[in-house]
């Protein structure tokens, strides 16, 4: 039985697509019998005062000052190992340091290692990598991402695919005229191409997610489109959809919303970079510009939805929970 610390900025609550791929990972790693206490930061999040609870099978700890609480948990628990991921994960490799215990670094993005569209965050990009080169292991969420943190860090890493609970998102009934939908309301998402493109769109488009407020008038003069707002259940949405559209303008490291479609047997419309080849396959449209996007939707309909849930087949959460239990009894 190992004690593990998860120590980030992002868990609880569970919004992105980090956080929600590794909830269900920590559980498993909780449930054969290892002790595990999550600790993020609740800034930001409208979290008024520190949260503790018991979720998903291990404790977790959602503070407002989570710098201070890591330490008085990690006094107590004296873990055998540190898991982090996404933002804080610099500063977290740092403290397994300052432990003298192993870290486990997921690396689900490549924000703090290179220049992103829409993320200047004044980063130090030469300080970040050299940080992450001390975490005794890396993981990577695709191969794509492994060769490109090779090429940025000059770092190695094992390949485990996020976790997905097919069950939080496969939609029970789908309608058979549905939306291209577009999972993420925002520039980053590629928010401003579906909204070029709407109106020749030869099905109704449904934008997903919080819209910056500048976009919504823009969204409701747009033909074609409708919004939702934040959804707490995609399979609500996903049942609504008969095509997902991937428009990420960022170098999508995996884009976890191409298998839950696909769990669905709905196909792919996604911007030819990152990794959108190797996650959606042979169940997908790929186009390099905007102007694509219409013809690109007609031909994703007549993908064979069994196409589709072959390739979410791929990414079996079992698998990548093995090989991080491996990885966890290594240590």
């Amino acid at each position: 039985m190992k004690r593990i610390l998860f120590y980030a900025r992002d868990l609880y609550p569970a919004r992105g697509g980090g956080s929600l791929s590794m909830i269900p990972l920590l559980s498993a790693m909780a449930a054969r019998g290892h002790a595990v206490v999550s600790v993020n930061s609740g800034l930001g999040k409208g979290i008024t005062e520190e949260t503790i609870f018991f979720a998903d099978g291990f404790s977790g700890i959602v503070s407002l000052k989570p710098e201070e609480r890591v330490l008085e948990v990690a006094a107590g628990l004296e873990p055998d190992l540190l898991v982090t991921q996404g933002w804080g994960s610099a500063e977290a490799v740092l403290l397994a340091k300052e432990l003298r215990v192993p870290c486990v670094l997921f690396i689900i993005d490549l924000i703090q290692l290179t220049d992103q569209a829409y993320c200047d965050y004044g980063l130090d990009f030469a300080a970040n990598r050299e940080i992450f080169s001390m975490a005794d292991i890396v993981v990577a969420n695709s191969h794509y991402t492994r060769k490109r943190v090779l090429e940025l860090a000059a770092i190695d890493s094992t390949v485990i695919y996020p976790v997905i609970r097919e069950e939080d998102f496969q939609a029970e009934e789908r309608q058979e005229q549905g939306f291209a939908t577009l999972a993420g309301a925002t520039p980053l998402k590629g928010l401003n191409l579906l909204l070029e493109q709407a109106p020749r769109i030869p099905c109704p488009c449904l934008v997903c997610g919080d819209m910056p407020p500048e976009f919504a008038a823009r969204v409701g003069k747009t033909p074609n489109v409708a919004a939702t707002g934040h959804v707490d259940d995609m399979r609500e949405v996903y049942s609504r959809t008969s095509c997902l559209l991937m428009l990420s303008q960022w170098e999508e490291t995996f884009g976890r919303v191409m298998v839950e479609a696909h769990l669905n047997g709905i196909p792919v419309v996604a911007l030819d970079r990152g990794a959108a080849r190797e996650v959606a396959g042979k169940a997908a449209i790929y186009v390099s510009q905007a102007k694509d996007l219409p013809k690109a939707v007609k031909d994703a309909l007549s993908i064979d939805p069994e196409l589709c849930r072959e390739n979410a087949a791929r990414f079996k959460s079992k698998e990548q929970i093995d090989t991080f239990g491996k990885l966890v009894e290594m240590v």
